[in-house]
């Protein structure tokens, strides 16, 4: 009948998925967001959605898909080869990463009201798809006298029960506990225990001469932290270097970033970031931007770089070699394999097809130890008695005392097997579940996946 084969088109696919987000036309239909069998290799036209926007006739937009799910990598104590090259292994083990799913959903983001079917849903542009459906993420974020407008770009998960949401908008929510109103400027936090969405208790972010825009977010769940990363310059209209902060969840405080912040070649223009990306296994915080200064190390450095938060130091990534302009933040993924950042390659770079210039390049984070000796000061002689005793002193074989720190070092290349290609690639995504290990390429007119893959060559 009808209603049952409705309900099975309700139903989440068995089968993997990879979810798409864009302007594009599927099967000559419309939509944002695309539902691709990876399996069959058929895309889904019951799971085609097309979102609207308010009083706009372009439709809404999605800025980014969020997968509930992290990966945990340990590539510092294990390669991506085979190490037993017997002949019995003819094949590379896996990569050496984890999938921890925290749950089924993909968080959507960006700049819609509702869809296209007879929906009266307002998702306030953030939604949640479960594979057959957009659902709402709690309620009451969207106000309508002060949400009109309302852009979100970016969000994080901080476990299984709190989601962050940044852009550019302000609204108000009720807030019980409080028994009133309270005024989000810029950054949003749900709790799907409390079923609320709330501001951030201690800091909103602000700018003295722009429109304030948060273009990405990364949590760190060791230091239970979330690093904020776009166009702005102050909080509760205090200055603090450009482009970075970071909101410390047990305090409830939204400050100045540890690292400082970014700028252009003359300091006194402020620098953007553009996209963060954190990895964990080696505390390393990356940074990409519209930005020509490290304002912490007032170090000269072009539009990427490292920050270590152990120690606080920061490495200016920018490779003459390796260099490629970025089209937006989703061109920059932590992988299993290391950092890829994609664009199109500039005039001195090494990368041999001009004809195919859009093309990904890949950093390696190595530990590297540095050795600190500490001098041991031999005995003063204090006459002819004592020249024997520090002579011996002076030649003795004491081990001096040694510390070890640790530090990194990045080293660029080629993504290894991919060719490039002659349009714009937009955006870079890991692959979960069966697809762990897997990178999904995106662009203008083109899908494609990437993964690792060795096999031993007996000679």
């Amino acid at each position: 009948s009808s209603s049952k084969s409705d309900a099975a088109a309700n139903l989440p696919p068995k089968d993997p998925q990879l979810v798409v987000a864009g302007k594009m036309s599927v099967e000559n239909g419309a939509c944002n967001i695309a539902q691709l069998n990876l399996k069959t290799g058929e895309w889904s036209l019951q799971q085609r959605i097309q979102l609207s926007l308010y009083n706009s006739y372009s439709g809404g937009e999605v800025y980014s898909l969020l997968a509930n799910h992290t990966l945990v990598t340990n590539s510092n104590q294990k390669e991506f080869r085979a190490e037993d090259t017997s002949s019995k292994h003819t094949s590379a083990d896996r990569p050496h990463v984890s999938d921890t799913v925290i749950g089924g959903d993909l968080i959507v983001v960006g700049a819609f009201d509702t869809t296209y079917r007879n929906s009266q849903t307002t998702y306030c542009s953030v939604g949640k798809w479960d594979g057959s459906q957009l659902s709402k993420i709690g309620e009451g974020l969207c106000n309508s006298a002060l949400s009109k407008g309302m852009k979100i770009t970016t969000a994080a998960i901080a476990g299984p029960n709190d989601v962050y949401v940044a852009g550019s908008f302000q609204t108000q929510v009720w807030n019980g506990e409080k028994h009133e109103f309270v005024k989000i400027f810029n950054i949003a936090h749900f709790n799907a225990i409390d079923q609320v969405w709330l501001p951030l208790p201690v800091g909103q972010i602000t700018c003295s001469w722009c429109t304030v825009t948060i273009l990405a977010l990364a949590w760190d769940s060791e230091r239970r932290q979330l690093h904020v990363a776009g166009k702005f310059n102050a909080i509760d209209g205090n200055n603090i270097p450009a482009g970075l902060a970071v909101y410390d969840q047990d305090s409830g405080h939204l400050v100045a970033h540890p690292g400082g912040g970014l700028t252009m070649k003359n300091v006194t223009e402020d620098g953007v970031g553009t996209a963060i990306q954190l990895d964990k296994e080696n505390g390393v915080l990356y940074v990409m931007g519209a930005f020509e200064r490290l304002t912490a190390v007032n170090q000269a450095c072009l539009g990427l770089a490292a920050y270590e938060i152990n120690t606080g130091s920061w490495t200016c990534l920018a490779d003459p070699a390796h260099s490629v302009v970025p089209t937006g933040g989703g061109n920059m993924l932590l992988t299993p394999y290391g950092l890829l950042v994609a664009g199109k390659t500039t005039e001195n770079t090494t990368w041999p097809d001009s004809s195919r210039p859009y093309t990904i390049a890949v950093l390696k984070a190595t530990v590297k130890k540095k050795v600190y000796v500490e001098e041991t000061t031999p005995l003063e002689s204090e006459g002819d008695d004592n020249d024997d005793a520090s002579l011996r002193h002076m030649n003795s074989t004491e081990t001096p005392e040694k510390r070890a720190e640790a530090d990194h070092e990045f080293i660029w290349s080629w993504l290894p097997g991919f060719d490039g290609h002659d349009e714009p690639i937009h955006t870079l995504s890991n692959g979960f579940g069966d697809y762990v290990g897997t990178v999904f390429i995106g662009g203008d007119n083109f899908i494609a996946k990437w993964s690792y893959k060795t096999v031993t060559v007996k000679c």
